[in-house]
């Protein structure tokens, strides 16, 4: 029989994190961790796969090198204990031939909560199978996770996860045509959607634990709807009132926009001459949308600063929240001098949960594809989202192609909502 620590008896389970004296089991840790990615990934289909990832996560620290570790009653340091191999492993042992693709999918995605990884290395040998084939106190380890999990439940939440990942494949077999490169392409970008809601999830409840706050799921925004709305339709009398061409023109493309709204819409154009208010226009079709779709949030995205800086305060007086308004961009922490206002928005540019955001295509193209971490844990944000790309034609066209792939699987599987505007 296995000799239980004592640390079990005393402090209810082995510990996750330790903060100010106060401790979090890895219990604790991994049920908190898994409700957020449940509620992250429900509204794309993913809920099953991501509360089984999120709740193997960490199994592997459930042992005593792990436990004496975070006590610091070991000279182990910080990312020298490997506590991911240990869930990846455990769910390539429960699969069937048939869970076998989700199991790896999930096995993947939970070793790849702490940065993303190529899984045939530059040798060409299987990562996968080097990290997941490890057994350092995986015995111990796997016993007590199946004191707080018990192996029928996760056989069961597994099956559910297999019946998602059957629905979501041949969604992308459809989306790809059948196209190798676009497949391959699709899959890849479907991993890194479940990686960041995990990398999101765990981090929140991380962080929820050290500020003892609740973390809750997504605002109701519709008050900040209703500002833009009310804003844009003060703005659209006082076009109304004047009568030169110029005037009618904008009126009459900002009234097109808001009854465009009552369409169900995938990806579509904005195609608005220069001064004919392309920008208020576009947030008038969004504004309206997300009153009708309760969608998550307003990305607007600029090809460059003077055009992102020229539109922003318009975008934040709109809002009429300060604190669901973002700007993310390079020079804007530069204008910032309050410590307090920049850890705020350090958070929230990492998390991009604010209602509106005003944006960079670098910053939105890092987030789709650069392997940091921080990018890849807001991508998730940009599911059930409103998109409005300004002055897509300066896209370079070498980039054309995996752009318009990503913005076809943002709608096709993130389900967001992308108005392409251009005025050329």
């Amino acid at each position: 029989m296995l000799k239980r620590k004592t640390v079990i008896s005393v402090h209810g389970g082995f510990v996750a994190h330790i903060y100010d004296n106060r401790e979090q089991t890895v219990k604790e840790h991994l049920c908190n961790t898994a409700k957020i990615s449940g509620r992250f990934a429900a509204e794309i289909g993913l809920e099953s796969i991501l509360k089984l990832a999120a709740r193997l996560h960490d199994m592997g620290k459930l042992c005593d090198k792990f436990d004496d570790y975070i006590r610091g009653k070991s000279n182990v340091k910080r990312g020298e204990i490997d506590h991911s191999y240990a869930g990846a492993k455990y769910i390539l042992s429960l699969a069937d031939k048939k869970q076998s693709l989700v199991a790896e999918f999930i096995a993947r995605v939970i070793l790849s909560h702490h940065g993303l990884h190529d899984w045939i290395n530059e040798d060409g040998k299987d990562y996968l199978k080097k990290r997941s084939s490890k057994d350092e106190e995986y015995n111990s380890i796997q016993t007590e996770y199946e004191l707080i999990f018990p192996r029928e439940d996760t056989i069961l939440l597994l099956d559910k996860a297999t019946r998602e990942f059957d629905i979501v494949i041949k969604h992308l077999l459809k989306l790809s045509g059948r196209k190798m490169d676009h497949w391959m392409f699709y899959i890849c970008m479907l991993e890194r959607l479940a990686v960041s809601i995990l990398i999101d999830a765990d981090r929140t409840d991380t962080a929820d634990f050290m500020s003892e706050r609740q973390s809750v799921s997504e605002s109701e925004k519709t008050h900040i709807w209703n500002n833009i709305r009310k804003e844009i339709n003060a703005l659209c009398k006082k076009f109304s009132e004047n009568k030169d061409n110029i005037s009618i023109a904008r009126s009459n493309i900002s009234e097109r926009c808001s009854e465009f709204a009552n369409n169900k819409v995938g990806i579509c154009r904005l195609i608005v001459p220069t001064g004919g208010g392309k920008t208020l226009s576009s947030m008038r079709f969004a504004s309206e949308y997300c009153l009708k779709n309760c969608n998550n949030r307003i990305i607007y995205v600029a090809p460059f600063m003077s055009i992102l800086e020229q539109n922003s305060d318009i975008l934040r007086s709109l809002t009429g929240d300060d604190s669901q308004y973002l700007e993310h961009h390079s020079n804007f922490l530069q204008e910032i001098d309050n410590a307090e206002e920049v850890s705020f928005y350090q958070y929230h540019s990492e998390r991009w949960d604010s209602a509106v955001i005003s944006t960079t295509l670098v910053q939105l193209l890092n987030t789709i594809f650069l392997s940091k971490t921080s990018c890849v844990r807001r991508f998730h944000r940009l599911c059930h989202s409103v998109l409005i790309l300004d002055e897509v034609q300066t896209i370079p066209i070498r980039c054309i192609h995996l752009f318009n792939m990503a913005m076809n699987f943002l709608s096709h599987v993130c389900k967001a909502t992308i108005v392409l505007c251009s005025a050329t």
